[in-house]
């Protein structure tokens, strides 16, 4: 099939759909929220369980958006992460066959002062 593109400009990244994995799956947990006192942060832990039905082992590269502010620092991760943009991380994953994996991640968002809360 033709996917519907827009105009892109040379050298610039495409993203283009090639359907779903039936046999991989994500299931995304927030487990801890946490304001700060003064109310102008915030902690956030997000845990992450990629599952494999298939027989082979399989590298999942996930992207997690970080909506919440552009002012962001992951402070703990397992496995490594990096940044792809001003509000997306990206964890490269391998999933074993038959089993599954776990993402884990905190997060602080930071507002500045002139952002009354």
């Amino acid at each position: 099939g033709e996917a519907r593109l827009a105009h892109t400009a040379s050298g610039r990244e495409v993203r283009v759909p090639l359907g779903q994995a039936f046999d991989l799956s994500v299931e995304r947990t927030r487990e801890k929220f946490e304001l700060e006192p003064d109310r102008r942060g915030l902690f956030e832990t997000i845990s992450l369980t990629l599952r494999n039905a298939k027989t082979d082992a399989a590298t999942v590269r996930l992207l997690e958006p970080l909506p919440r502010w552009r002012e962001w620092e992951v402070v703990e991760s397992s496995p490594a992460w990096r940044k792809t943009n001003a509000q997306t991380v990206a964890f490269d994953v391998t999933v074993p066959g038959g089993g599954e994996a776990t993402v884990r991640y905190r997060v602080r968002y930071r507002w500045p002062e002139s952002i009354t809360p």
